[in-house]
């Protein structure tokens, strides 16, 4: 899902420090806790703020939402809002003038910049009277949803990173199929095989990843390669300028400005897009990609012969990155025990299975990845399920979030965009913007 745009976010930003300020001084009753109301002898109308239409949500939420009110007829009414442009701060705004919605669809960064302001309800209380088997869920993304010892969200379900393959650019080539196990040095070896003509004019290119910001599909690599942003076990310890973080990122730079095997824009693929040259020009032999991929090209008209291997592994293991998206209950939600119950059927074992068979979305639930594995016959999708080693996006766990994830892409698109920095110095850069707004206790 796209992220909100620097321009937008530099707009808002005296709106949203204003709304935090106003909560923390007089927020709505119940605060972090809970809502205005806990329970209602009578029948409660809700609102669901979800994905929106165009993300192509309609077809599950058709199925789903009269099948909810249906089963809770007499007691609750569920009406489904798509959610609105900006609706991160537009969630802020509603939460400050008492009119939330009583469930809301959020991702990312959005889950701890809202606890912090204590914009949502912790759904602990919830959890333990229910039947809710949160070891179903991929840990860790449910894990992830844990801030400050308190669990916020429940996962709605996954994106998680994988490598695809052009099977025709593999045999035109002669170069064998990525093998099951095989390691980021095989991955090096591979795509310089099937890379084809001069360095300042690739025919074909080996591989290809997005790399505009830190966070997102080039995560994986520098993951798999030995990167560690953050202490292990504290995210809000960031350790940019580790030996380990430069020899890892070096090897990802290296692959992008001094091998060329990774186009730099859609200009070096001749202006076409990543999706276009894989799937219709052969023209790239291989991506890391989200598997929302698979959702989008399982209803387009493609010959293409593609496949999924698994993430290589380097010294850092497979660098498995997932989305984080899930439901929350925002502060100052109506009747917050009837909103547990809708978060609760939305993230069931059957809402699971439903998004994954009629929209082709990964489930958080183990129990049900066999059900998307299903849904595309002849690709071997079980290389694109998470292990339990699988993470979030250090960024979505970092405090104040969204100015430390701005200000370290900055630096980032320096490094790996434009190469007016080298690795080192930018690292370096990255640690000093981290430190400048969290404070020197955050950089180790």
């Amino acid at each position: 899902m796209s992220r909100l745009s620097r321009r937008t976010m530099l707009a808002t930003a005296g709106t949203i420090s204003a709304a935090i300020a106003t909560i923390a001084a007089c927020g709505p009753s119940g605060g972090q806790s809970g809502g205005a109301t806990s329970t209602t002898s009578g029948p409660v109308s809700l609102t669901l703020w979800d994905r929106t239409t165009s993300e192509g949500y309609q077809p599950f939420i058709d199925v789903w939402l009269p099948k909810f009110n249906q089963k809770y007829s007499g007691k609750i009414t569920l009406t489904y809002e798509p959610r609105p442009d900006s609706w991160g701060e537009k969630l802020t705004a509603a939460i400050v003038a008492g009119t939330p919605p009583d469930v809301a669809a959020i991702y990312g960064t959005w889950f701890r910049s809202l606890q912090e302001a204590k914009q949502l309800v912790t759904l602990d209380k919830y959890i333990k009277t229910s039947k809710l088997d949160s070891s179903d869920f991929v840990p860790g993304i449910y894990k992830a949803m844990n801030i400050g010892g308190s669990q916020v969200g429940i996962p709605q379900y996954i994106n998680t990173n994988a490598l695809y393959y052009n099977r025709e650019v593999f045999t035109r080539v002669g170069v064998p199929l990525p093998a099951e196990n095989w390691t980021q040095d095989q991955l090096l070896d591979t795509a310089q095989k099937l890379t084809r003509g001069p360095l300042d004019r690739r025919d074909v290119w080996g591989l290809s990843f997005s790399f505009g910001g830190i966070t997102d599909r080039v995560i994986s690599l520098c993951w798999g390669a030995g990167a560690q942003y953050n202490d292990p076990k504290n995210p809000d310890l960031f350790t940019f300028t580790a030996t380990s973080n430069v020899k890892a990122l070096q090897w990802v730079h290296d692959l992008i400005w001094r091998l060329r095997l990774v186009a730099r824009s859609n200009d070096d693929r001749g202006g076409l897009s990543q999706d276009d040259a894989f799937l219709t020009a052969g023209s790239v032999a291989m991506i890391v990609e989200g598997t929302h991929k698979i959702a989008q090209w399982r209803n387009q008209q493609t010959t293409a012969n593609w496949d999924l291997a698994v993430l290589p592994k380097g010294p850092g293991g497979r660098g498995e990155r997932l989305s984080m998206d899930g439901y929350a209950i925002p502060a100052g939600a109506k009747y917050p025990d009837a909103s547990w119950t809708v978060v609760e059927e939305l993230t069931s074992k059957e809402a699971n299975q439903m998004r994954a068979e009629i929209m082709g979305y990964l489930p958080a639930r183990k129990s049900q990845f066999e059900a998307w594995t299903k849904t595309l016959p002849g690709k071997a999708l079980k290389n694109g399920l998470p292990t339990d080693e699988a993470r979030v996006g250090p960024d979505n766990v970092w405090p104040k979030a969204k100015d430390v994830t701005d200000a370290v892409n900055v630096v980032w698109k320096k490094v790996f965009v434009t190469n007016e920095l080298s690795v080192q110095d930018g690292l370096k850069q990255m640690q000093d913007a981290v430190a400048g707004i969290l404070g020197p206790q955050a950089a180790k």
